[in-house]
């Protein structure tokens, strides 16, 4: 039974159709049948494609990519110009190089490197304070806003045990901050870590609750529902999870292994339904209620639905960071009418000088903050790489997300 959602836009794809888990698809061309919006799936036919000396699957999946502004990488880009020589398909394939950036962000904080392996940044404009979750600190930093005369130093909050930090969502109607706590490979003494998600009161920064996880469950991502609920995505898993105001422990809500590497989640302003993203395939609305029912996001649009990080629903539209597409960039997708289905694009920022990979975050008002300079990179299993690079100074950025002339709430 699909939800009556509707939300004003055309609807230019057919009805809603459901999510595939990606352990279903037999073959290469399944997959690409079940996720047709996948930038990652297009560019494995391509590599096929170029195996089997396939020059019309190349040039097919050459043209997609295109479309949507996506590069090869260097390597595979040289050896499918090396099949084409000069010919069209070869100046086609010359123009699949990084995009013409776009920066419209600001630097409005920093994070030194005490903050190690930033994830998440969230301004609570209300109490005038910043918040910044971490990976391999395990910890949560906050500070006075910053001032430009004289910046606050930053705190870390007391979390016994808490895990790799990484989502960060603010209840507001309760005065609560969640954050998303597990184990990653980066984790230092991941035996210590707790899994779940945890509260901390907005005024006092004392803790107020935590929710613990399934064994072996790692939440990353999270979102608040209207009514309190609590969603967190596992990564590693493949599955969702909730925390109603009254749960002990958090209930799964999509089996693991339905999702590949599930990211960022958003939910519907009405509470019945939720999107969440897929980093490899595109992302899903799972309708909510007794049996949650799964379906795939649709566009008619040339726009790639994969590799979002970070997810969220702002009026009509869904920002999405996609660190997982080359170059990276923010979006906005307007939602169209019934579920599932993306009917606009805007494209907010692309392949910024100062990026090195932009992260998560929080919306606050009509500015998506976010960490825009991760570090996942520099980071071994529990410590820091022997690459011997150090951690930098955490780049904390504002964009704006609405529309030339659209007037501030």
């Amino acid at each position: 039974m699909v939800a009556p959602e509707s939300a004003p836009g055309e609807r230019l794809v057919g009805p809603p159709v459901d999510w595939r888990a990606a352990g279903e698809a037999s073959d290469l061309a399944a997959l690409a049948e079940a996720f047709p919006d996948s930038a990652s799936v297009r560019l494995r036919l391509l590599a096929a494609a170029h195996a089997a000396g396939d020059r019309q699957g190349v040039a097919d999946a050459a043209r997609w990519l295109k479309a949507r502004e996506i590069a090869l990488p260097p390597g595979a880009r040289d050896a499918v110009l090396a099949m084409f020589g000069s010919g069209e398909a070869g100046a086609l394939l010359r123009d699949l190089a990084l995009a013409t950036p776009l920066a419209t962000s600001a630097v409005v904080s920093t994070i030194g490197p005490e903050a190690q392996l930033p994830e998440a940044y969230l301004l609570d404009r209300a109490q005038g304070r910043e918040f910044v979750t971490t990976v391999v600190s395990r910890a949560l930093f906050t500070r006075i806003s910053a001032r430009r005369d004289e910046p606050a130093p930053w705190e870390r909050i007391a979390i016994p045990g808490a895990g790799s930090l990484s989502g960060i969502a603010l209840d507001g109607a309760r005065g609560l901050l969640w954050v998303g706590s597990g184990v990653v490979a980066q984790t230092p003494d991941p035996d210590t870590a707790f899994r779940g998600v945890i509260a901390i009161d907005r005024d006092t920064l004392a803790e107020r609750r935590r929710v613990a996880a399934p064994p072996n469950i790692t939440i990353a991502d999270i979102a608040i529902a209207p009514d309190g609920t609590v969603y967190g995505s596992d990564p590693l898993g493949g599955g969702l999870y909730m925390a109603a105001p009254q749960d002990e422990v958090m209930q799964a809500l999509v089996a693991p292994g339905t999702f590949r590497s599930p990211q960022g989640i958003a939910v519907r302003p009405t509470g019945r339904s939720l999107f969440v993203s897929d980093y490899r395939y595109g992302f899903a609305e799972v309708v909510l209620g007794a049996r949650p029912h799964v379906y795939r996001v649709q566009t008619a649009l040339p726009v790639a639905l994969d590799g979002i990080d970070g997810l969220w629903l702002h009026d009509n539209e869904l920002i999405a960071v996609q660190n997982g597409l080359s170059p990276a960039r923010i979006v906005a997708l307007r939602l169209g009418e019934g579920i599932a289905n993306i009917a606009g694009y805007r494209l907010l920022e692309r392949a910024h000088p100062d990026w090195t990979e932009p992260l998560g975050g929080a919306m606050t008002g009509s500015g998506l903050y976010y960490v825009g300079n991760g570090a996942w990179e520099l980071y071994g299993e529990g410590e820091q790489s022997a690459l011997g690079t150090a951690q930098p100074v955490t780049q904390l950025r504002r964009l704006e997300v609405r529309e030339a002339g659209e007037q501030s709430p």
